[in-house]
């Protein structure tokens, strides 16, 4: 327990610059002061085409687990909270949330003894100023975990949620990546959990880090990593080399494959994992991931597709090429409808004289041409280091950032 306390005492508070002009031009917003013996943990943020806002993230103390949700119009100004939001018997895990023109979901997965334990996927809609107008859990089946969800939204107010199926929770085999939609206010669109994987096709029963995005058309992208951490090449691969990127592209109607499961990375050396995506409205997507392909040191990576699964980039991209001795994790990936990208990790290194981790960024156009990088903190303060920054983007490529920080 003394173990436990220090670290509530250090990760103490989160904090949220938005780097865009004119809304505040880059300064600092504290959502949540330093703190009182609970730990803010693992910020997750949306931004709606206009710039509304939503920030969520998961709070630990010795005696809860409290979901909470702050409000942000699109001058940056805080519409409501921070605001707990009543979760019953439910103890959430993970946050992460979705913005569509006419609101914002926020999906979790929690652990209730209302299904013997097991782990589901559950979520609330929200409008643009905070109101809830809906409810619900995301997986139909309760026989199994779920877990580790992800949620997109796209121009038509629509959501879809997928997620992780264990087998036992933290164990493999695993059990399959599923999915379902949702309307603006949380009404099921599809009556049943959607499978992504194929049971016959590059699937080795690790499967995890489940990613998805959807366009305005409704059709769908899901990726996840699949395979051993570090195995020997040739065993339990779906790219011949330890973990790798696994993806599969659907059309609008009834979730029908267009294609079969494929491989995302074109680099295959070492371990692929953690994908994240997003899609513009030109029928395009970007999936990036970490990738362990120098030993010893993880870099950012990313590649674009057309909507069809056809790769645009015959080769992955480096987003971290500078990184010689650290670990850089990538956290997020945001666009723009005209296909902008902003992508944002986290630097195990201290560059800056501070306490690692770091967060950085970079934002793309439409050809994954850097034109832009920056780091979220501005230099030199012996006593913090930043971590899990989550990027957001309006429709005119304004950009949010939201990551947690630790103090002490």
């Amino acid at each position: 327990m003394k173990t436990f306390a220090i670290i509530l005492a250090l990760l103490a508070f989160l904090s949220l610059p938005v780097y865009a002009d004119p809304v505040t031009a880059g300064a600092l917003v504290t959502l949540l002061a330093p703190g009182s013996g609970a730990l803010d943990a693992r910020p997750a943020t949306a931004t709606a085409p206009l710039g509304e806002t939503v920030i969520t993230w998961v709070t630990l103390t010795a005696a809860s687990t409290e979901l909470f949700v702050t409000f942000l119009d699109r001058s940056g100004a805080t519409i409501s909270g921070p605001t707990a939001v009543g979760l019953g018997n439910l103890n959430p895990l993970t946050a992460v949330a979705a913005a569509t023109p006419t609101g914002f979901m926020v999906a979790f997965d929690a652990d209730t003894t209302a299904t013997a334990g097991f782990r589901n996927v559950s979520f609330r809609t929200f409008n643009l100023t905070g109101g809830q107008t809906g409810s619900g859990q995301a997986n139909v089946s309760t026989a199994l975990d779920d877990t580790a969800p992800k949620v997109a939204g796209n121009a038509n107010g629509e959501y879809v949620v997928a997620w992780t199926r264990m087998s036992a929770f933290g164990a493999t085999p695993t059990a399959g990546i599923y999915m379902r939609r949702f309307t603006n206010t949380g009404t099921a669109i599809d009556p049943n959990d959607v499978r992504c994987d194929d049971p016959s096709s590059l699937n080795f029963q690790r499967q995890g880090g489940t990613a998805v995005g959807m366009w305005p058309s409704g059709k769908v992208v899901v990726a996840w990593t699949d395979g051993q951490f570090g195995a020997t090449p040739g065993v339990n691969s779906p790219d011949g080399h330890g973990q790798g990127i696994v993806c599969r592209f659907f059309d609008n109607l009834i979730l029908t494959p267009t294609t079969p499961v494929m491989i995302a990375n074109s680099v295959t050396s070492d371990d692929q994992f953690e994908p994240i995506i997003a899609v513009d409205n030109r029928d395009r997507c970007l999936i990036g991931w970490c990738g362990d392909i120098t030993p010893n040191r993880v870099d950012a990576w990313c590649r674009r597709f057309d909507d069809q699964g056809n790769a645009l980039d015959t080769s992955d991209l480096n987003l971290t090429p500078n990184n010689a001795t650290t670990d850089t994790f990538l956290m997020s990936i945001a666009g723009t409808p005209s296909g902008e990208w902003v992508a944002t990790w986290q630097d195990n290194s201290n560059t800056l004289n501070e306490p690692a981790p770091r967060c950085g960024w970079a934002r793309m156009n439409q050809n994954r041409a850097v034109f832009d990088s920056g780091v979220t903190e501005t230099g030199g303060l012996a006593t913090e280091s930043h971590a899990f920054p989550r990027a957001a983007m309006d429709y005119y490529g304004n950009m949010v950032i939201a990551w947690q920080v630790r103090s002490g």
